[in-house]
């Protein structure tokens, strides 16, 4: 379950030099969901706040330095390189929208609003993840073909300057 979040909250944690802790709006009536990001020394605080992530909703709750995650940022990585997912516009120029989901350009005229996502465990994630890179132009894919973008609009989820072949992390 891959959401369009925006980062509503975010303070540096007090017992952690690489988390933040903050909040996250992915569209839901209940409001933002609490979030543990380990980004410090990658991002500011005011370099993120704010900022339109990659969401990953499905996680199941995590304890981080005594605060409970639930959710993931996604990142690109290759070798050192790591960056924060990012979105194209769209040929209308517009932004998405926290909340709307994130799936392949072939489903994109499938709904998928009401959709149940099962919950995944960490080695659940890492094992689906590894089905994701970053292709050409930086654009995000699913088994080398399947690119990712943002229904209902069509933005492409892009890998923020990662080069071809990095990993989702």
């Amino acid at each position: 379950d891959l959401r369009v979040g925006r980062l509503v909250k975010l303070e540096e944690c007090a017992d952690s030099d690489s988390l933040f802790v903050g909040e996250v709006d992915v569209g839901e009536a209940e409001g933002p969901r609490a979030l543990v990001a380990g980004l410090r020394g990658l991002y500011t605080r005011e370099e993120l706040l704010g900022r339109l992530v990659v969401v990953v909703c499905n996680l199941q709750p995590a304890n981080f330095a005594g605060i409970v995650s639930r959710g993931m940022l996604l990142t690109a990585e290759k070798k050192k390189d790591a960056k924060l997912l990012e979105f194209g516009l769209a040929s209308g120029g517009e932004q998405p929208e926290p909340g709307q989901r994130i799936v392949s350009a072939a489903a994109i005229s499938e709904s998928l609003a009401d959709q149940e996502f099962s919950q995944l465990d960490r080695k659940g994630f890492q094992n689906a993840s590894k089905r994701f890179r970053v292709g050409e132009n930086n654009a995000i894919v699913f088994d080398k073909t399947h690119t990712l973008v943002v229904a209902p609009q069509g933005q492409p989820v892009l890998s923020g300057g990662v080069s071809s072949g990095g990993k989702l992390k």
